[in-house]
C-alpha cells in the first residue's frame, strides 16, 4: 500500500491483525466494513438469503438473481408452480396438469417449499407444549402400536463396501473434488445397495456387461436434491451411467459438474428448480425412457416431494417415463409437513389426528447423533421402550411422572420413555408411511 494511504481501522481477530484494505476518505473503515448504521441493509424482499441497502430496495427487486431466474424458468416446459406441493384435504386432489400460459408470476417472498401450510418448528414445539399428560401416554401407546405393527420387521440395515467404489475409498480420486471419508462411505454404501437391488451396473471390466444395442434402454439417472453433485459423481465413476439430470434449487460453487462433463460417456443436464414445482413428464431427457431416482439428503417433507414428482398414480395419463426405481435416505424428520405428506391415510388409519403428526415429527429430534452420547442400535429397538415402571401400572403414570419427571411435558416424556429409542421409532413410522405410500 502506498505511504500516507489511510488503513482500514477494522481488527480481524482470526488473522490478528487489522484490515489491510485501503479506508474511504474521510473514513475509518473500508467500503467491506463500514459500519451498516451509516446505510442500512436489509434482507432482500424476494430473496432473504441475502441482503441489499434500503434505499436501493425498489430498484434490486427488479434485477435480483431470483426474479431473473424465476422469470427464466417459467419459460421451461417441467415448471409448474406447486405441482407436487399435496394439499390438506382430506382427499388428495389428484394429478396437476401443467399447461403453458397457466402459471403463477408471483416470485416476491416465495423462498420455501410448501408455504402456505407450513407449520415451523416453533409452532411444533408449541403443540407438543401444550399436550396433557393423558394425551402424552395415549400418543405414546399408539406410536408404539403402530410401530409393532408395521415397521419392526420392515428395516434391514444393510451396509455396502462395493467393489466397484475401491478406488475411492484408497484415495485415487479426482482431487478437484473435496473429499471427505463419510460422505463418500455413505454414498458409497447408497449406491451398493442400489447395485444389490438390480438398479446399477459395475464399470469393473473383470464383470461380463450387457450392452444393450439401443443406448435409449440404459435408464436416465435423476438425483433430486444433488447439491453439488458429489454422489451423481462418483456414479457415473464407478457405474454405467450414460445420462445423468441433477435437480437442485440452489446455486452451488465447486460442483462436480465440471468433472462430470468431461467424462465422454456421460451426458449431464442440471435442472435448477424447486422439487415441489418440478414436473418430470417437461424434462427432454426423460421423455420415452426409463429412469432411476435418487438421493442422499432430502430433507424432511422434501422426500415427499421428491415420491410426488416421480409416483406413477400422481403424474398424467400422457406421461411418457417410466420409473425403475428410488433411492432416498431419508433426514431431517422434523421438518416433515402434513400438507405434502404422501401417505397421510397411513396415519389417519392408525388414529392419528393431523396434530399428532406434527407432535411426532417434533419428537424425532430425540433421535439424532451425538444425542448426549446416547447411540441408538436401528437393529435392535424393544418392543416398547416405555419405562418398565410405567408399564406395571399405566393408570399411575400422572404420580410416576410428578415424582420423576417434574411437572412439565418434557420430564414427562422423558419419565416415560428412553426418548432417543422413542424418537427412532417415530422416524421409522413416517418411513414406512412414505415407503407404502
Amino acid at each position: 500500500m502506498k505511504e500516507g494511504v489511510a488503513r482500514c481501522q477494522e481488527w480481524l481477530p482470526r488473522k490478528n491483525r487489522r484490515c489491510a484494505a485501503a479506508a474511504l476518505p474521510h473514513f475509518p473503515y473500508c467500503g467491506n466494513h463500514k459500519p451498516s448504521d451509516v446505510e442500512t441493509r436489509i434482507a432482500c424482499p424476494v430473496d432473504p438469503t441475502h441482503t441489499i441497502l434500503e434505499k436501493e430496495a425498489e430498484a434490486h427487486a427488479r434485477r435480483c438473481p431470483r426474479v431473473l431466474h424465476m422469470q427464466k424458468m417459467k419459460q421451461m416446459l417441467y415448471y409448474c408452480k406447486g405441482a407436487n406441493a399435496g394439499s390438506d384435504d382430506e382427499v388428495e386432489n389428484g394429478t396437476t396438469d401443467c399447461k403453458s400460459g397457466e402459471l403463477d408470476d408471483d416470485v416476491h417472498g416465495r423462498t420455501d417449499t410448501v408455504e402456505e401450510g407450513h407449520v415451523s418448528s416453533k409452532i411444533k414445539r408449541s403443540l407438543f407444549n401444550s399436550i396433557t399428560k393423558e394425551e402424552l401416554i395415549e400418543l405414546i401407546e399408539k406410536v408404539e402400536f403402530a410401530y409393532n405393527l408395521h415397521c419392526s420387521d420392515k428395516f434391514q440395515l444393510t451396509v455396502e463396501h462395493p467393489a466397484a467404489c475401491k478406488k475411492w475409498f484408497s484415495a485415487d480420486i479426482d482431487r478437484r473434488i473435496p473429499f471427505q471419508e463419510k460422505h463418500v462411505l455413505q454414498q458409497a454404501s447408497m449406491l451398493g445397495n442400489m447395485e444389490s437391488f438390480g438398479l446399477l451396473r459395475s464399470r469393473d471390466s473383470s464383470v461380463e456387461q450387457v450392452t444393450p444395442s439401443n443406448p435409449d434402454l440404459e435408464p436416465v439417472f435423476v438425483e433430486f436434491g444433488a447439491g453439488r453433485g458429489y454422489l451423481a459423481h462418483m456414479l457415473a465413476d464407478c457405474y454405467i451411467a450414460q445420462k445423468i439430470v441433477l435437480v437442485e434449487r440452489r446455486s452451488y460453487k465447486f460442483k462436480a459438474d465440471r468433472t462430470l462433463r468431461q467424462n465422454p460417456d456421460v451426458v449431464l443436464e442440471r435442472v435448477r428448480i424447486d422439487i415441489e414445482d418440478l414436473n418430470l413428464d417437461g424434462v427432454d431427457a426423460l421423455q420415452d425412457r426409463h429412469y432411476v431416482a435418487f438421493s442422499k439428503h432430502l430433507c424432511g417433507h422434501a422426500t415427499d416431494l421428491t415420491l410426488r414428482c416421480c409416483r406413477p398414480d400422481l403424474i398424467s395419463q400422457s406421461s411418457r417415463r417410466h420409473l425403475d426405481g428410488l433411492a432416498i435416505a431419508t433426514c431431517c424428520h422434523h421438518i416433515c409437513q402434513w400438507k405434502p405428506y404422501v401417505n397421510k391415510e397411513f396415519f389417519k388409519q392408525l388414529g392419528f389426528s393431523k396434530k399428532e403428526f406434527h407432535v411426532i415429527t417434533w419428537l424425532t429430534s430425540g433421535a439424532v447423533s451425538g444425542n448426549k452420547g446416547h447411540a441408538v442400535d436401528a437393529r435392535n429397538l424393544s418392543a416398547s421402550c416405555l419405562n418398565p415402571s410405567v408399564l406395571e401400572s399405566p393408570t399411575n403414570f400422572e404420580g410416576y411422572a410428578e415424582e420423576k419427571g417434574g411437572d412439565n411435558v418434557n420430564g414427562w416424556l422423558t419419565s416415560f420413555v428412553d426418548r432417543a429409542e422413542f424418537g427412532l421409532k417415530c422416524k421409522r413410522l413416517l418411513d414406512v408411511g412414505q415407503g407404502s405410500s
